[in-house]
């Protein structure tokens, strides 16, 4: 974290997120406009939609729709500890020129604690197969 505005948390590698941890700017220069993957209030049963649209650096344009829900509170062990977090899980369409891409998400969130998700996990697809996967996890953080 380099910097924290009234508006956002800045991160060396370009990162951007508003305060509730939604996506502002990705690393690579994407810029996205009304994500709301983060809720204000936690609680398992949670379930709200999120439309935004998602800006490449070359100007392209790309509409999204999402579906989110808080799906359960459990214990999750990374390289950083063990904690007891929220599981929220997305489904996100988006069109692209060469077809449908969904994506599925399932974040692990400890809120009022951690900025970033304790673990966050990435799968893209499109007609049918899979076409990115990843999984990110804490390493360490500062309780300032």
């Amino acid at each position: 974290m380099t910097a924290i505005t009234d508006e956002e948390v800045q991160f060396s590698n370009g990162l951007i997120l508003d305060l509730l941890g939604n996506t502002v700017r990705f690393p690579d220069g994407r810029h996205v406009k009304g994500s709301q993957t983060n809720p204000l209030e936690f609680s398992v049963g949670r379930r709200w939609n999120s439309r935004f649209i998602v800006t490449f650096p070359n100007g392209t344009r790309a509409a999204n729709e999402q579906e989110c829900a808080i799906t359960a509170r459990e214990r999750v062990t990374v390289p950083a500890g063990t904690f007891d977090a929220f599981r929220i899980q997305a489904r996100t369409f988006s069109q692209s020129p060469k077809g449908l891409i969904e994506l599925r998400t399932v974040i692990w969130r400890v809120p009022g604690e951690i900025r970033q998700p304790v673990a966050a996990e990435e799968n893209r697809f499109m007609q049918g197969k899979t076409i990115f996967s990843s999984r990110r996890e804490l390493v360490a953080f500062n309780q300032q």
